[in-house]
């Protein structure tokens, strides 16, 4: 290994230091990552910033027998579509959480979780 490929590694791993001797530590700084395009994601949050009503989310489970009100828990989900940008947040107030919705399918294939989000002007 020369010295151009020991740079060209701590260039793609920045969190990686080169020693100098005793006490003489230094790092290499690493490359600007490239921006790349848009994903679809990112315009749908751009336009979240225009928008100023309260998102009204809902969700609806197709299942091929009911289930108990508490086995639905939709905190991860919520916690998914902030993540994703989707929503502004999951606190009281920033979203309006409608009431959960269960549909009796006939057969394992069709069952389904539909998310719905309106922003209502």
């Amino acid at each position: 290994m020369n010295e151009q490929d020991l740079k060209n590694i701590l260039a793609r791993n920045p969190q990686l230091t080169v020693s100098e001797g005793i006490g003489n530590t230094r790092q290499v700084p690493a490359k600007e990552p490239e921006r790349r395009e848009k994903d679809a994601l990112a315009s749908v949050a751009e336009g979240k910033e225009a928008c100023m009503a309260t998102p009204r989310v809902s969700f609806t489970f197709s299942c091929c027998r009911f289930r108990d009100v508490d086995a639905f828990n939709p905190k991860d989900l919520l916690d998914g579509l902030v993540k994703a940008g989707l929503l502004p947040g999951d606190k009281v107030g920033e979203i309006i959480l409608e009431p959960m919705e269960q549909i009796k399918v006939a057969h394992r294939h069709q069952e389904e979780t539909v998310i719905t989000i309106r922003y209502d002007t």
